[in-house]
């Protein structure tokens, strides 16, 4: 079980959000713009698109391209 997050196994230790961009590192993000208290989940592919403040894209194998979310 080593490919998921280990705040998925663990919930407690998940990050925080803040006004930072939280995106885990297995997260693909490319040429992209993401805004204020966002949160890009695991295994995520961001390609081309804007994630305004706010919002937030769940985790294993959601892919976002060509495209704007707003708050």
């Amino acid at each position: 079980m080593d490919h998921f997050p280990a705040w998925y196994l663990h919930p407690d230790q998940e990050p925080p959000l803040g006004p930072e961009p939280c995106i885990d590192p297995s997260a693909i993000v490319q040429n992209s713009t993401v805004g204020n208290w966002t949160e890009i989940g695991a295994f995520a592919t961001v390609v081309d698109a804007s994630l305004d403040d706010y919002s937030y894209i769940a985790p294993f194998h959601a892919y976002i391209m060509y495209t704007a979310i707003g708050k």
